[in-house]
């Protein structure tokens, strides 16, 4: 029996303190006019999805950014873009899940200071993983993002139908913007969806939130 023991404990794995280590994955997003974003993850998570750590950089100012994944309201994103609005100013978009069907859109503006970097404002949109994404565009120079407006379910068999509606939400900065004070427009445009689509075709109504020097506003 002792023996048989023996064995068996050689066998088994031992685990240690820095076995999490193992899973981490990093990649780097480069944005025009010299910023870049060093993002780390952990891989296999399963159905949830969300960054844990954010270094963004140019040659002279840094700023970092540690996300504690649940803990976490919203997750730290997983950026992949980052779009200059001029040679001091970027918006930085990316995404983050937490399981459930459910996905965040993330976007911030991020302002260079001399050797500083600065978070000014963010936009948060959680929908269902079918239904988010941003559209990007550029309006008379001034960056915007497009919301689809929330379908409203027409059955059982209706495929393009919500999940778990009561759940979806929109924050700009530390506010939650209600859905039915948003102003929505008809527009055929491309919506960028990660990480299923990077641009796909999409018509319908679209509320829009514009970057407006540090901050963004919702029309």
């Amino acid at each position: 029996m002792l023996r048989t023991l023996l064995i068996l404990t050689a066998l088994t794995p031992i685990a240690h303190a820095d076995d999490d280590e193992d899973l981490t994955s990093s990649y780097t997003i480069d944005g025009e006019h010299g910023l870049h974003i060093d993002v780390t993850f952990q891989r296999q998570t399963g159905n949830y999805h969300f960054a844990t750590h954010l270094d963004l950089h140019t040659a002279t100012a840094k700023l970092v950014r540690d996300g504690d994944g649940f803990e976490s309201s919203p997750q730290l994103p997983l950026v992949e873009k980052v779009i200059a609005v001029d040679t001091q100013r970027w918006v930085v978009i990316g995404w983050s899940s937490y399981g459930e069907g459910m996905q965040t859109m993330a976007a911030w503006i991020v302002v260079a200071n001399k050797k500083k970097l600065r978070v000014t404002d963010e936009v948060y949109w959680t929908s269902d993983r079918s239904h988010a994404g941003f559209v990007i565009e550029d309006a008379n120079g001034k960056l915007r993002l497009g919301i689809p407006k929330q379908t409203v379910s027409k059955g059982d068999d209706d495929e393009d139908a919500p999940h778990n509606p009561a759940d979806w939400e929109l924050r700009i900065g530390n506010k939650t913007i209600a859905f039915a004070k948003l102003h929505y427009a008809i527009a055929t445009t491309k919506l960028f969806a990660p990480p299923f689509d990077d641009l796909r075709d999409k018509t319908g109504p679209f509320a829009w939130i514009t970057a407006n020097g540090e901050h963004f506003t919702a029309k």
